[in-house]
């Protein structure tokens, strides 16, 4: 089961690295990011493209630039993107609770479905 995680982010460039570092982490390994930029004037961009290349996440990592048009609308343009099972929203200044948050999260969801 692959989980699909939207964050929308506007001109969070000193935080956004550690958010991505806590989805890195994670135990749980099938997953896409997907970074809908609500019009950052920062360095977010030069960050997450960075973080991409460095991390070599190319493949997991979607960023999709927009003017800005706020948060709940960069939400629903980010779900045009996704392709997992499930999704999961984190916000560029927030962080999972823990390194297994992902595999705990999958795991409650196969035992509602069984």
């Amino acid at each position: 089961m692959k989980v699909s995680i939207l964050m929308p982010t506007y001109n969070d460039a000193k935080s956004i690295k550690e958010t991505l570092d806590s989805i890195k982490i994670q135990t749980y390994k099938n997953w896409e990011l997907i970074i809908i930029d609500d019009g950052s004037t920062d360095d977010t961009k030069k960050i997450i493209k960075d973080y991409k290349k460095n991390n070599d996440k190319e493949n997991k990592i979607i960023y999709i630039y927009q003017e800005n048009s706020d948060q709940l609308n960069a939400i629903l343009n980010g779900i045009n993107y996704i392709t997992g099972d499930y999704v999961s929203i984190l916000h560029s200044d927030d962080l999972y609770p823990s390194n297994d948050y992902l595999e705990k999260a999958i795991n409650e969801f196969k035992s509602v479905k069984e």
